[in-house]
């Protein structure tokens, strides 16, 4: 939480003024209200602070093309990451958004894309876990499919600029284009 709030403030300010802050729910509830209780951080950012708690698993926004939140999170990201360039990323970012697969799946009487488990990616990769890659696209991934689970007082309104707290703590997460 409190790399978050560094990151937070660092970027009031460089002048944003509204702030999207997505958390894995896999890092648990905790995170998120803390986050969401953190008044002096809504305060920095007079156009909105929200603090969204992303369940990977959970239902996606398209459910006619994607089984999954985690598959359209990386689907669209794919989509920023053709438009922009980013310089030199970390080799495990690349490896993790470019080595991942995708399936299909039946829901009900369509198939729909299915991004490859994160158990058997681990097991093509001797064991590598492609947490770069879910923190670049919770990072990524538009604003339109998080659900604000909890909000400070300041509404939010997109586009926000993202925190991701896969990208805090570790080696900092830059995108690239393939």
């Amino acid at each position: 939480m409190q790399a978050v709030a560094r990151a937070a403030r660092r970027l009031a300010a460089q002048g944003v003024t509204r702030l999207s802050v997505r958390v894995d729910a896999g890092y648990g509830g905790g995170i998120v209200d803390g986050l969401s209780k953190l008044v002096e951080l809504a305060a920095l950012f007079p156009d909105g602070y929200v603090v969204h708690e992303v369940a990977f698993g959970s239902s996606p926004k398209d459910p006619d093309q994607y089984a999954d939140l985690v598959t359209e999170m990386y689907a669209l990201t794919d989509e920023v990451l053709s438009v922009i360039r980013i310089e030199h990323p970390p080799l495990l970012l690349k490896r993790d958004l470019t080595e991942r697969k995708y399936g299909y799946v039946t829901k009900g009487d369509r198939d729909v894309r299915k991004l490859e488990k994160k158990s058997d990616f681990k097991k093509r990769t001797k064991g590598q876990s492609p947490d770069d890659g879910d923190g670049a696209v919770l990072t990524l991934a538009p604003e339109r499919l998080f659900v604000a689970v909890r909000r400070a007082a300041t509404p939010v309104r997109s586009p926000a600029a993202p925190i991701n707290t896969g990208a805090i703590g570790g080696q900092k997460k830059s995108l690239f284009r393939r």
